[in-house]
């Protein structure tokens, strides 16, 4: 039985459910189920919906790094993550890989972009070929290229295996050992 029903029933949607259940001393389901009973929207918003995004926020998707607007704006990463993800926008970075990806796919007779194997996500597969896009080959975009082939072609044995870049920046003699393991290299601007 709640205290006070008729005083409980006349303040919601003025306050969170859980708010008015701490101030009734009842369990905010309750609160929730009279309110939803009553047709009467939830706290802060009208029913079903959003919260109204900031548009500089909302800029900033994919062009700033997760982590610098959720420090920016006071949020956590993964609510930054998640409201990018909503609206399609890909991370800072991606965008120009899958440019990258796109426009050598369309030069490739019957490419697939983005196929994706119990191994991850392969950028582009042709019959013959499976390729892995990278922006820039230093050595850490090396390390990840050459282990994503590797696994890759597991499921695709009879493939040659390639990396794209846009530009190069490691020795030449690591592009040699790269050759031993019959993966090669194609810069293309």
């Amino acid at each position: 039985m709640i205290k006070n029903r008729d005083a409980l029933i006349c303040l919601l949607g003025t306050e969170s459910d859980a708010a008015l259940g701490r101030r009734f001393s009842c369990n905010s389901v309750t609160v929730y189920r009279l309110r939803v009973m009553r047709g009467i929207p939830r706290y802060g918003r009208g029913k079903n919906q959003p919260r109204k995004p900031i548009p500089e926020f909302i800029a900033l998707l994919g062009k700033v790094a997760d982590k610098e607007i959720a420090k920016k704006y006071g949020k956590s990463v993964s609510a930054i993550t998640r409201s990018r993800l909503r609206r399609g926008i890909p991370p800072v970075g991606r965008r120009e890989e899958a440019q990258l990806r796109d426009t050598y796919a369309q030069n490739l007779n019957g490419a697939i972009c983005e196929v994706l194997c119990d191994g991850g996500r392969i950028d582009v597969l042709t019959n013959d070929c499976i390729y892995e896009m990278k922006l820039k080959l230093d050595i850490s975009a090396l390390h990840s290229a050459f282990s994503q082939l590797l696994i890759y072609s597991h499921f695709y044995p009879s493939r040659k295996l390639k990396i794209v870049t846009r530009k190069i920046a490691i020795d030449t003699e690591i592009l040699e050992i790269l050759k031993e393991y019959g993966i090669e290299v194609e810069v293309f601007l």
